[in-house]
């Protein structure tokens, strides 16, 4: 009431305190076959791609406009190439470019999956796969085209969806 501050009170800076996710995200970490999140080129990319970003919304989405504004997409099923092969080519399918944003993103300690749907195109209905990350909450990151933003998907239906599944690995 007095108008001072206390001489205990602490404060955590904002992006510490809001970034402290809940438990159960240990499985969304880690490297695995195709998602080569420690790979020291995939290492060097995704610090080079975040600068001295600390905040974990801002990392996610220079990952994202990095890896949508970098990545050609490229017409094929399932996984070929995996975050590495997809970095060293320049190009990938839905699968491979998710991998890609999973990899960059795990890299710098955010928790990112996979979801897999069935999803209606203005050129038909394909299964598809893209990433989100996790920055306070789930954000949508499909990279497959240069219509989207992160947390938003513009070149498909996003409505009308059959929602297969979220993975830590991708199973194809």
């Amino acid at each position: 009431t007095s108008g001072n501050k206390a001489a205990f009170a602490a404060m955590k800076p904002w992006v510490a305190v809001i970034y402290i996710g809940p438990t159960g995200l240990e499985s969304y970490l880690g490297a695995t076959a195709n998602c080569q999140s420690n790979n020291p080129t995939i290492i060097a990319y995704a610090n080079g791609i975040v600068g001295n970003t600390t905040d974990p919304y801002e990392k996610a989405v220079k990952i994202f406009n990095w890896v949508r504004d970098c990545v050609e997409y490229s017409f094929y099923y399932n996984t070929t190439k995996g975050a590495l092969g997809v970095l060293n080519d320049g190009n990938g399918n839905c699968c491979d470019i998710a991998h890609l944003i999973v990899a960059l993103s795990r890299a710098t300690g955010l928790a990112a999956r996979y979801e897999h749907g069935t999803c209606n195109f203005a050129s038909g209905t394909y299964g598809h796969v893209w990433a989100q990350i996790y920055v306070g909450a789930w954000f949508n990151a499909d990279g497959s085209n240069n219509y989207n933003e992160f947390g938003v998907i513009n070149n498909w239906d996003t409505s009308n969806y059959i929602h297969r599944g979220y993975y830590a690995s991708l199973p194809f």
